[in-house]
């Protein structure tokens, strides 16, 4: 029999699993037919943005070359004059295979050295004998200088509307291609370059033995051809350019590279949809074991609960049906558990009632033997008791006496104790004198700490004062020496101002010793404020040590107030209760006298309980017997009760 998970995980993994191959199958479709399009469009705009490249590249040269032909030097076309600059371009340019320039006469001169006559070469008939032309490029051909392939360019080099030769360079197709298709690797991506006759001119083919007369012939078609070699399939297409004329730039990618983002694409796509049937079917797993769980919990459970144990409980924190289900499953196994557990303490205490009902019957025949004996013996008592009663009374009269003389004692402590309270009021009274008196030596003395503090800073002012003037006597006595030597030099002419010279000199000394005698005056007073505020802080400390002390004192003598209180209330209820017990007393005595004449009632009552003693004795063996039979009925249903867990 398969269990509800398997149910479960059986229904959800087949529905999912159907449903993720189609979403697969369809979205593989669609990526197909989606895909395809897009990466050859893509490959067609790379091959027009290729062919704009090539034409940006060649018209940058024929511009360059135009430049050149604006220069004073280019325009007198002499060899030995451009020779220097030229060779210096060359140089500076990797493109350029060599730099030349063609006068009017179709003289040759070029970097290389070489000489030669060209007035019927195409490089110099196209643009001196065609007004409507001033530049030119070749198709693929032969070098001027050698016998290597290269491309062509000539610029009319021109002065007031006349054409006066020629200056042009020859371009190494090769680096052409490694300048503007670093991006390919020559086996699964390369390019090539025709020119107007649709030969062509470079290509960067790693390739061995590829067949370029095939790919010439398949470009030269305006529509996205293909070409198989070596098991291969190439896509070719190719993007016309507009300068050199009729030339055009294509590309062979192989079908590997070219479906490449789409082929990873698909792969993702097939991956992803593994990985989410892997997810949903773990998911789905536990979703099984969240709805099974709980069920089969219960089901364990009330199965327990079937064999009689109902101390189960369900799961109703949930907040679902399930939690609803095991709420009502705890609300019924409780309702069990009060209602066995109400007979099982009812079972008991018929059993406990019967036994001690038994019991009950037992001693109640064994105390009516007693009360027969016991009878006896209080008709004995009773007597003793009379005669006791009798020194009682005697003893209660000497009680009230006492009783008396307490009352008077208690008064007489009332008085002294109540002088007591009034002397301690009166000292807390003097020792509040003395705190508020504490309380005002401690602020007189933080006054005077304070205003020797002030008294200190303002010394320390002044010592700064005398130091400025020491520092004033000290440039005036330099000024006075130089006054007196510059007396000296003036000879008899500046002796009055020598006088004068001395005299502040003299004038200088006397202010310096005079600070100095200040100054150590300004020293004492330092140490005399200094010592004052330490015996300030000190006698602070003292002080609101005093202070600790005398509150303490305070809160002593309040204890000792209360306490006086208290003992006073204490005498006055010693006193009260002193006059309550004579009158206790007296009472007791009138007491005694009623109880004397009950004991006599007393004994007429006894020979009565004897009598009903000996009808319960017959009594209580009848109930001893049903007691047994109900206690054996009380054991019997016990015993059915404890198969049950409550």
């Amino acid at each position: 029999m398969k269990s509800i998970t398997q149910r479960i995980l059986i229904w959800l993994v087949s529905s999912l699993v159907i449903l993720m191959i189609v979403l697969a199958s369809g979205i593989l479709l669609n990526v197909g037919k989606t895909i395809e399009p897009l990466v050859v469009n893509s490959a067609e705009d790379l091959a027009t943005q290729t062919g704009k490249s090539i034409s940006t590249y060649f018209g940058g040269i024929q511009k360059e070359l135009e430049i050149y032909t604006k220069n004073s030097l280019t325009k007198t076309l002499l060899w030995e004059v451009m020779k220097m600059d030229l060779n210096q371009i060359n140089e500076e340019k990797d493109y350029y295979k060599n730099i030349f320039i063609i006068n009017q006469k179709g003289d040759f001169r070029s970097t290389d050295d070489v000489e030669k006559n060209l007035s019927n070469d195409p490089i110099f008939t196209e643009v001196m004998n065609n007004e409507n032309r001033e530049y030119y490029f070749s198709d693929l051909r032969k070098s001027l200088t050698d016998n290597s392939d290269v491309i062509v360019v000539s610029q009319a080099v021109m002065d007031v509307g006349i054409k006066l030769g020629i200056i042009g360079a020859e371009i190494n197709p090769d680096v052409l291609l490694k300048e503007l298709f670093i991006d390919d690797d020559g086996k699964n991506r390369f390019s090539f370059i025709l020119d107007s006759q649709g030969k062509i001119v470079a290509q960067n083919s790693q390739i061995p033995n590829f067949n370029f007369s095939e790919l010439e012939q398949v470009a030269s078609s305006d529509e996205l051809q293909t070409i198989n070699f070596d098991g291969k399939r190439y896509f070719v297409y190719d993007s016309d350019v507009d300068m050199p004329d009729g030339w055009s730039v294509g590309r062979a990618i192989s079908e590997d590279v070219l479906f490449q983002g789409q082929n990873n694409l698909l792969r993702f796509i097939l991956i992803f949809m593994i990985i989410v049937i892997g997810v949903m079917v773990g998911l789905s797993y536990f979703i099984a074991k969240v709805i099974s769980n709980p069920i089969i919990k219960f089901s364990e459970k009330l199965n327990d609960v079937a064999k009689g144990n109902f101390k189960v409980q369900f799961d109703q924190n949930r907040k679902d049906e399930i939690g609803k289900m095991g709420n009502s499953l705890n609300n019924l196994t409780k309702a069990l558990r009060n209602s066995f557990s109400e007979i099982n303490t009812g079972v008991e205490n018929v059993d406990n009632s019967s036994k001690e009902l038994s019991d009950l019957a037992q001693q109640s025949s064994a105390t009516s033997e007693e009360l027969d004996a016991q009878a006896q013996d209080i008709n004995n008592n009773i007597n003793e008791i009379k005669e006791r009663i009798s020194n009682l009374s005697v003893a209660m009269e000497e009680m009230t006496n006492s009783s008396q003389n307490i009352s008077g004692v208690s008064q007489d402590l009332n008085n002294i104790s109540n002088d007591t309270s009034n002397a301690t009021h009166e000292s807390f009274k003097t020792l509040e004198s003395i705190i508020k008196l504490i309380e005002k030596t401690a602020r007189v003395s933080k006054n005077s700490k304070e205003k020797v503090s002030a008294l200190n800073e303002s010394a320390e002012n002044v010592g700064k004062i005398v130091e400025t003037i020491d520092s004033i006597t000290e440039q005036t006595n330099l000024l006075a020496l130089n006054a007196a030597i510059e007396a000296a030099r003036a000879g008899e002419a500046g002796k009055g101002f020598a006088v004068v010279a001395d005299e502040i000199r003299k004038l200088a000394e006397d202010s310096s010793k005079a600070t100095e005698e200040i100054a150590k005056i300004l020293n004492v007073i330092k140490d005399k404020t200094k010592q004052t505020v330490a015996a300030s802080d000190v006698t602070e400390k003292s002080v609101n040590q005093i202070d600790k002390e005398i509150k303490a004192i305070e809160t002593n003598f309040k204890n000792i107030e209360s306490s006086v209180n208290k003992m006073n209330d204490s005498i006055e209820n010693l006193s009260a209760t002193a006059q309550e017990q004579s009158a206790s007393s007296e009472e007791i005595n009138s007491s005694i006298h009623e109880i004397n004449e009950s004991i006599t009632d007393i004994a007429k009552d006894i020979a009565e309980i004897k009598k009903s003693s000996d009808e319960q004795s017959s009594s209580s063996q009848s109930i001893s017997a049903n007691s047994e039979e109900l206690s054996a009925l009380a054991d019997n249903l016990n015993e059915q009760i404890k198969r049950y867990k409550f």
